[in-house]
């Protein structure tokens, strides 16, 4: 299932009465209906978006990861943060977790897609 996707499609056919598909994501209806039901959760949520000169981000439980500048810089290091300690993004993390970069990384190679609009390629 693709973690990173957004969940407008699967949340759209749930209103609809159907099945959403796994891996168009996760719907967050029954959140929006206040429904007992716990809402399902993601392993870890990706984007990339153009901002900043073109940026990554995964958030993963009280992690969160970030690379900015990758046009200019296509092999800029991650740049993490402990959201239950650090809610300001103030310490970075990164050189005393190298596991978790390598598994940040993972999730990048699997999650990409090339984008279909000029100005959204900062990885290619």
């Amino acid at each position: 299932m693709r973690q990173g996707t957004i969940p407008i499609v699967p949340s759209g056919v749930d209103v609809a009465g159907g099945k959403p598909v796994a891996s168009d994501g996760i719907s967050y209806l029954p959140t929006l209906l206040g429904k007992e039901k716990r809402q399902e959760k993601h392993e870890y949520i990706s984007w990339e978006y153009p901002e900043k000169g073109g940026q990554l981000a995964i958030r993963m439980g009280n992690w969160k990861a970030v690379k900015r500048d990758l046009r200019k810089n296509p092999n800029a290091r991650w740049q993490l943060y402990d959201l239950a300690k650090d809610r300001k993004e103030t310490t970075y993390l990164a050189v005393s977790n190298p596991a978790s970069l390598a598994q940040f990384d993972a999730i990048v190679k699997k999650e990409h897609r090339p984008p279909h609009v000029a100005e959204w390629k900062f990885l290619e």
